[in-house]
């Protein structure tokens, strides 16, 4: 996307089994992911594997914005050259589609390219679920200033595992807006130190005792100019929670 922070060139270098993306809100971190997802689908048959922390979070009318700048940038085309144009949400799963001049979709793929599952429907989804492509595993918004579910680590977990099976090709990104600074599952990852230690822009790489590697990324700050001009307009308030949106006064709200 025409964005002043590209996520895939900051982050691909260093990718790891799992990847903490951490930035400010607006910066194209999903967006960026998503596209990178689909070129998997077209080059490698890889499906998307998209996770929020609640199944109400994937309900058609809070997920329908969710591709809207990479279809009002034609990247779909791009990527499909030009079979697709567009996609559609139905059953928890996202398929490409064309629409034509009058709106009506005359095409669409057969299978999705990507779909949608919730951490609090791991247990629903564990006898049931197979995702033998699955391979790229985006986390949306994994940090929150709502409460976690009891113990979602472990049901995180228990759904990557059946995502996952027994493959060893999978990678994992979970990608939040820098808003929970004691965040559980820092602790549960035993990086809380690390991350609260770690300045924007720069990436740490850890390995547990049992072989486990983890990419944590603290995004760099927006073009200052940019940034200046919009937070003087509309956000000039000194309240330090606001710093996920303004970028200002550290990378941490």
């Amino acid at each position: 996307p025409n964005n002043k922070l590209n996520v895939l060139r900051d982050v691909l270098p260093y990718e790891r089994a799992w990847n903490i993306i951490g930035g400010i809100r607006g910066s194209g971190k999903t967006t960026n992911l998503l596209l990178w997802g689909m070129c998997l689908n077209k080059t490698e048959n890889i499906q998307i594997q998209y996770i929020r922390q609640r199944d109400r979070q994937l309900e058609p009318k809070a997920v329908k914005d969710l591709f809207k700048t990479i279809t009002d940038n034609h990247y779909i085309e791009k990527i499909t050259g030009g079979e697709y144009n567009n996609v559609f949400y139905r059953g928890r799963r996202w398929y490409y589609c064309y629409i034509d001049d009058t709106g009506n979709k005359i095409a669409q793929s057969e299978n999705p390219f990507m779909v949608s599952l919730a951490v609090d429907n791991h247990l629903n989804l564990k006898s049931v679920y197979n995702a033998p492509r699955g391979d790229f595993i985006l986390f949306d918004e994994f940090l929150t200033t709502d409460y976690y579910l009891e113990n979602e680590f472990e049901q995180l977990n228990d759904l990557l595992s059946t995502i996952i099976r027994l493959r060893t090709t999978a990678h994992i990104y979970l990608v939040g807006n820098l808003i929970d600074y004691y965040s559980p599952y820092f602790s549960d990852m035993d990086i809380l130190d690390i991350v609260q230690k770690m300045e924007q822009g720069e990436h740490k790489t850890v390995e547990n005792q049992l072989g486990t590697q983890l990419h944590i990324f603290i995004q760099s700050p927006p073009d200052k100019q940019d940034r200046k001009k919009s937070n003087s307009l509309y956000f000039g308030w000194g309240k330090l929670n606001l710093t996920a949106i303004t970028g200002t006064r550290g990378a941490w709200a």
